[in-house]
């Protein structure tokens, strides 16, 4: 059984501490290809066919979790949850 199939990995994933950084990959924010790490210090890194990466940070609470957000009214965006819920 590999590491991908092992439910004892995944198990040690879910009790991963709220300081514990993750990275989550959104293949488009707006355009760019985009990894996420959440944790105290959340960031992106933006990456577009012709640029080098750029780091942006977040500014407020730690972020518990995020996902890609598609709606008429929003089109490639995010949405997070942060420490407070």
């Amino acid at each position: 059984m590999g590491p991908l199939t092992d439910p004892g990995v995944n198990q040690d994933i879910n009790r991963c501490p709220s300081s514990c950084k993750r990275l989550r990959a959104l293949p488009d924010v707006c355009g760019y290809k985009t990894v996420f790490m959440s944790g105290h210090n959340p960031c992106f890194i933006l990456k577009s066919a012709i640029a080098r990466p750029h780091v942006l940070r977040l500014r407020g609470k730690a972020v518990q979790s995020l996902s890609g957000f598609h709606i008429a009214a929003c089109e490639r965006g995010f949405a997070y949850v942060d420490e407070d819920v």
